[in-house]
C-alpha cells in the first residue's frame, strides 16, 4: 500500500476457502476487523480499502506514513452462514510504499512595527521534508512589491509599512522539494504591522491677514491638524499670551475614517486690530493627541491696512477771530 493513500483507495479483494463449499453448498461469509491499524482500514463487503481515521497519531489523524511504519498490521474475522457458522481470524501485514512526502512551512516570527526601515526581518521560515536529505526551494507567490526572502529562508520588507493603510498582509508561499517527482506544498502566513502612536501635525498656510478694523469675530483663517494614527483624539489650544486672537468652531474627536484624524478650528478676531498700531502679530496653537504627544506651530498675521475716510475741518478766518477779541 502507498503511504498518504487516501479515504477510498482499494487495498485488495478478501476470499476464503472454506471445505464446505463443494458440490451444490455455496456458502457466503461475512467479513470484519478485529483490528482496524489505527482507525486506517476498512472493509465494505470483501473489499479491503483505506479510511480516513479518527483516531490521532502525534495529535493529528492517524494516516498510512512510511517514515513511522513501514509495515502496517490488520486482524480480520471472517464467519460462514453455515451451521453452526464458524470463524476465522486471520492477521495480514502490509508493506507500505515510500512515495516523495510534500515539505511543510512553519515560520517563527509573523509581526513587523509599522513605519521600520526597509529590509525589517520579520520572521524565519522553516521548511521540513519528512524524505531524509532533500533540498527545499521557498518561493514568494504574493505581495513581491512588499516582501522578499533574504538567503532564501527569512522573510524582510522591501519599504516601510503603515498600519493605518493596511494592517494585515496574507503572504502565500511555496515550498517545493528536489525529490523524484518534486513535490511542493503552499501556506500563507499572516503579517500583522503593529501600530505605533504617530505625533500629530498641522497643515496649510502658517501667514494669514486680516483687514484692520474688522468686526469683532472675524475669522482669519481655518486651523487644521492632522494625525496618522485613525480612532484618536485632538486636542487644539492657543498656547501664546496673545489675547487679540481666539480659536472658534473646533471640530475634534475621535473618528472612525480610514486615513488618520483630523481637527480643525477658525482663528478668530477677539477686538478690533489697527494698522498704524500693530501691523503684524504672532499666535502659537499647539496640537495634542491621547497619548500626550505634542506639536506646536506659530502663525503670522498681517493686519492688512485700509483707506481711511477723509475728516473734514472748519478754519476760522483770523480776522474774524480778532474782531471777536476786540469786542
Amino acid at each position: 500500500v502507498a503511504e498518504n493513500s487516501v479515504n477510498g483507495v482499494v487495498v485488495g479483494n478478501l476470499t476464503t476457502i472454506d471445505p464446505d463449499n463443494s458440490g451444490q453448498t455455496i456458502q457466503t461469509f461475512n467479513y470484519q476487523l478485529i483490528d482496524d491499524g489505527q482507525g486506517r482500514f476498512e472493509i465494505k463487503g470483501n473489499t479491503l480499502q483505506v479510511k480516513k481515521s479518527s483516531e490521532m497519531c502525534d495529535n493529528k489523524p492517524c494516516i498510512l506514513d512510511y517514515e513511522k511504519d513501514k509495515v502496517v498490521n490488520i486482524k480480520v474475522k471472517v464467519t460462514d452462514d453455515g451451521t453452526p457458522p464458524l470463524t476465522l481470524e486471520k492477521v495480514m501485514a502490509f508493506s507500505l510504499t515510500d512515495v516523495n512526502d510534500p515539505p511543510v512551512i512553519d515560520i517563527v516570527g509573523d509581526t513587523v512595527p509599522e513605519n521600520s526601515d526597509s529590509d525589517f526581518e520579520i520572521g524565519i521560515l522553516k521548511a521540513t521534508d519528512q524524505d531524509p536529505g532533500q533540498n527545499i526551494r521557498l518561493v514568494l507567490l504574493n505581495n513581491t512589491e512588499v516582501f522578499h526572502l533574504k538567503d532564501g529562508k527569512t522573510l524582510v520588507t522591501k519599504q516601510s509599512l503603515d498600519h493605518e493603510s493596511k494592517a494585515k498582509y496574507y503572504v502565500s508561499i511555496e515550498a517545493t522539494d528536489d525529490g523524484i517527482p518534486s513535490t511542493s506544498s503552499k501556506t500563507t502566513v499572516t503579517v500583522e504591522v503593529l501600530d505605533r502612536n504617530e505625533s500629530p501635525s498641522f497643515e496649510g498656510e502658517t501667514t494669514l491677514s486680516v483687514p484692520e478694523l474688522s468686526p469683532v469675530a472675524t475669522v482669519v483663517g481655518q486651523i487644521t491638524a492632522t494625525d496618522p494614527d485613525n480612532n484618536d483624539d485632538l486636542t487644539l489650544k492657543i498656547t501664546s499670551t496673545s489675547q487679540e486672537f481666539s480659536l472658534s468652531n473646533t471640530s475634534c474627536g475621535k473618528q472612525q475614517a480610514v486615513g488618520g484624524t483630523t481637527c480643525t478650528a477658525d482663528l478668530v478676531t477677539q477686538g478690533y486690530l489697527k494698522f498704524l498700531e500693530r501691523s503684524v502679530y504672532t499666535v502659537s496653537i499647539s496640537v495634542q493627541d491621547e497619548q500626550g504627544s505634542t506639536v506646536e506651530q506659530q502663525y503670522t498675521i498681517n493686519v492688512q491696512d485700509v483707506n481711511d475716510p477723509p475728516q473734514v475741518c472748519i478754519q476760522w478766518p483770523s480776522v474774524y477771530r480778532m474782531s471777536k477779541v476786540l469786542q
